[in-house]
């Protein structure tokens, strides 16, 4: 398992950069979405026919999420219950990383003080993943009220040197920055740990 969330991790990294060597979007002081290329050009987007459900009712942080991280001048904070993760160390303080109390789960938290259109991060994360594992796909997403705020809950899945992984994420972008926090485990074990990745991401509190 040890391997398998070392490669995963290796992954993640470029999430961090947003990988601005790609092509990003960015949206217009009157609401219009344009596509920046790295050759330096620009197009405005076509804005696209599918939509992302909603989800119903709210979802808020658990009464046993005592313990927390807070990040951005504490306008970020992750609510997480102690009796089940903990905070790993890592040489790079702004890309923390929490693990389960079985060792099977991690969670990375990605923050960028810069704010994006929502579709131009999906995009970056699905494109960063299939940059490592071709053939990643979105296999479930939907927007989530969680805490008070619209957050984009997305789950993908593909294969990296024969094992079968799944990223499970809220993704996040307004005037208070842009955030991810990513959750990922092998497929196998995902069906076991769903319900207290569930909880852990639901600790997100944007102020």
């Amino acid at each position: 398992m040890t391997r398998l969330l070392c490669v995963l991790i290796f992954v993640l990294i470029p999430f961090a950069g947003l990988c601005f060597s790609q092509n990003i979007r960015a949206t217009t002081e009157d609401g219009r979405v344009v596509t920046l290329k790295k050759d330096g050009t620009w197009q405005f987007l076509k804005k696209s026919s599918s939509s992302v459900p909603n989800t119903r009712g709210a979802y808020q942080k658990s009464d046993s999420a005592t313990a927390v991280y807070k990040a951005k001048n504490d306008k970020i904070a992750i609510w997480y219950d102690p009796s089940k993760w903990h905070q790993k160390k890592s040489d790079n303080s702004s890309k923390p990383l929490f693990e389960h109390k079985d060792g099977d789960v991690d969670v990375m938290f990605l923050a960028e003080r810069f704010a994006m259109d929502i579709d131009a991060l999906k995009e970056m994360a699905i494109t960063n993943a299939q940059a490592a594992a071709p053939d990643t796909k979105v296999t479930y997403e939907e927007k989530r009220l969680v805490n008070g705020k619209n957050i984009l809950c997305m789950k993908m899945e593909g294969t990296i040197q024969t094992i079968h992984f799944i990223y499970y994420g809220y993704y996040y972008s307004g005037k208070e920055g842009t955030v991810q926090l990513l959750a990922y485990t092998s497929n196998n074990l995902f069906p076991e740990y769903e319900s207290d990745l569930t909880e852990f991401l639901n600790g997100l509190v944007i102020n």
